[in-house]
């Protein structure tokens, strides 16, 4: 993904080797909800629609925060 992708949202680049290439993560955080889907492809070849994730859903706060943290942490710079 490039550092600005659209108007008002921000990416990141991932090295090739960095793990959370293999993950599918979707983080909400507000003030009285925090949600976060991650998912870790299972390796499979072929059409997305047969591919496996391992995954996990959660509502913890705590737990949703800190899954947040690595990918807040290589975000672009707001401009």
């Amino acid at each position: 993904m490039p550092p600005t992708p659209a108007p008002g949202v921000r990416g990141a680049a991932l090295h090739p080797g960095d793990p959370l290439r293999g993950e599918w993560d979707v983080i909400m955080v507000g003030l009285h909800f925090a949600a976060a889907l991650v998912a870790r492809d299972c390796g499979d070849d072929g059409p997305d629609a047969d591919r496996r994730f391992d995954f996990v859903i959660t509502h913890d706060r705590g737990l949703v925060v800190r899954a947040a943290q690595p990918l807040l942490d290589k975000l672009a710079p707001a401009s």
